[in-house]
């Protein structure tokens, strides 16, 4: 594979194609909302307890703002994949010398969606099945925990003592898992990439997409290894480069609270929280707006890349069934 060829391509493709960056800051926005910053407010005990009915009606709100919270942010994360997928779709007509609208290719995007999202949830299955019943085991511990120190003559030191050893074993358990886990990830990723672009650029279903995906991969294990490296530098420059853009405006959103909280004991006055909220939604938006263009260079990468290992025609696709 020549290297230079492809990330060449994929920036002609991504400049001279700019509408292609929409797709590449929604596919962004969902990592920019998720890795936003969180604030605490220190209340003091008795802020609620002479007034119970503000307390449920806070409850209430804060319920309710968690409900709508992850309604949206569903909403995104599928319009995220819609927007993948539709980069993806565009990416290989572009270069295959067809001319394409945003609303072209985002229509594309969307109707490739459900098997774009049963790709990766299938490809990523051993891990969720594995994230779950770790939380499981440390949910059953925690109340094992609380049922041996109801039960004890001393339940305060049995209920320390056995937090404090059953997690820590826990702990030891959950680090050995997360190492494991790390190369099976780095696997799954490629496996997810490739087969998402089987099952766009070819049409596969989700099955083959995921057993072609392994195929790629498990062929051109040392290409796909060099052009990881390869963006990994880039991606660290890039990272540098958004540091430096983001953390000045982060200290002018984040500075003033941060020193109104330690003049005032920990506390925060509500214009405070205003403020660092709307900071921290502005500094998501403008992470994933700067990130849009990267996104969608790293996407054409991939899909260029792809063809470039299978070949440009589906013939030339190892042990896969095109339908």
């Amino acid at each position: 594979m020549d290297y230079g060829q492809v990330i060449s391509d994929a920036w002609r493709i991504t400049w001279n194609n700019k509408y292609l960056w929409v797709l590449g800051f929604l596919a962004a926005l969902t990592s920019g909302i998720s890795s936003g910053n969180s604030s605490r407010y220190s209340m003091n005990e008795g802020d609620f307890a002479n007034n119970p009915e503000m307390a449920m009606r806070m409850g209430a709100i804060a319920l309710g703002l968690v409900c709508v919270l992850g309604i949206l942010g569903i909403i995104l994360w599928l319009v995220s994949i819609a927007a993948r997928a539709g980069l993806v779709d565009a990416v290989n007509r572009l270069d295959d010398g067809e001319k394409l609208t945003l609303r072209e290719a985002f229509a594309n995007g969307r109707a490739a969606m459900w098997r774009l999202l049963g790709v990766y949830l299938l490809t990523y299955l051993p891990i969720i099945v594995v994230g779950s019943v770790a939380a499981i085991v440390a949910i059953a511990a925690t109340g094992g925990a609380i049922a041996m120190s109801s039960a004890a003559q001393n339940p305060e030191e049995l209920f320390t003592g056995g937090l404090i050893g059953g997690f820590g074993i826990l702990a030891l358990c959950l680090c050995l898992l997360m190492c494991a886990l790390i190369p099976v990830s780095f696997v799954l990723y490629y496996v997810a990439e490739f087969g998402v672009r089987g099952t766009i650029i070819h049409k596969m279903r989700v099955s083959e997409s995921i057993r072609h995906g392994w195929q790629v991969f498990r062929t051109n294990l040392g290409p796909v290894i060099l052009l990881s490296l390869l963006l990994f530098v880039v991606g660290m420059v890039v990272s540098f480069a958004l540091a430096a853009i983001m953390l000045p405006m982060a200290l002018v959103f984040f500075g003033p609270a941060v020193i109104s909280g330690i003049s005032n004991n920990g506390d925060l006055g509500s214009l405070s929280i205003a403020w660092m909220i709307a900071g921290g939604l502005f500094l998501s938006i403008l992470g994933a707006a700067l990130m849009s263009v990267y996104q969608t260079w790293i996407s054409a990468v991939w899909t260029l890349a792809y063809k470039e290992l299978t070949g440009k025609s589906p013939e030339a696709i190892p042990a896969a069934k095109v339908v």
